[in-house]
């Protein structure tokens, strides 16, 4: 089940919604997009429920312009405000996290995970 719980999943500090981050979050079965810039504000955008099997989640990210966020390759959305910059994140290429609000074991399994950087 979907219900209590949050799951984290990108690039940056994605324990804190305002540390350098751009994440997909999963809460109570609800996706999301989210970016911060390290300061004070995090940008998020509801893309609306998520069904409880496999997806593709994918974050194209242009320095310094916008984060465009896919689920089974079909675009969802695109950020463009408070993006990360400089290098204070770019060490942290992958992090995950799931958290529960109730005693009930929780997991997500993470099948692939690729970074790509063009010029």
């Amino acid at each position: 089940s979907l219900t209590n719980q949050e799951i984290r999943i990108g690039l940056g500090d994605t324990q804190d919604d305002v540390e350098q981050h751009v994440m997909f979050k999963i809460i109570n079965g609800t996706i999301y997009g989210s970016v911060a810039d390290d300061y004070t504000t995090e940008t998020i955008v509801n893309f609306g429920s998520i069904s409880q099997t496999w997806h593709s989640l994918e974050i194209k990210v242009i320095a310094g312009v916008s984060a465009k966020f896919f689920i089974d390759n079909i675009s969802l959305g695109t950020i463009t405000t408070n993006l990360p910059s400089g290098t204070g994140w770019s060490g942290v290429l992958l992090y995950c996290s799931i958290q529960t609000t109730t005693t009930a074991a929780k997991s997500f399994n993470l099948f692939a995970w690729e970074f790509w950087q063009a010029n």
